[in-house]
């Protein structure tokens, strides 16, 4: 069998991507930036000195849509 005719077939054995998300409750971006900030604080996965560049960081990320 070819390798192409391989991939295809493992590839149509996998389940489908928002079937395993409903299956598990996954949500994409429910939380908005300021959410996840502040689960990394409570969590000790920040430095309070370090976030208002971080915040700059993702802010303009947002405005033009560019890369942090």
């Amino acid at each position: 069998m070819a390798l192409d005719a391989l991939d295809q077939k493992t590839l149509s054995s996998l389940p489908r991507l928002s079937e395993v998300y409903d299956a598990y409750g996954v949500e994409v971006n429910a939380l908005s930036l300021n959410e996840i900030f502040a689960l990394y604080e409570r969590a000790g996965f920040s430095i309070p000195k370090k976030l208002p560049g971080l915040f700059r960081t993702s802010n303009k990320s947002e405005t033009t849509g560019g890369a942090c």
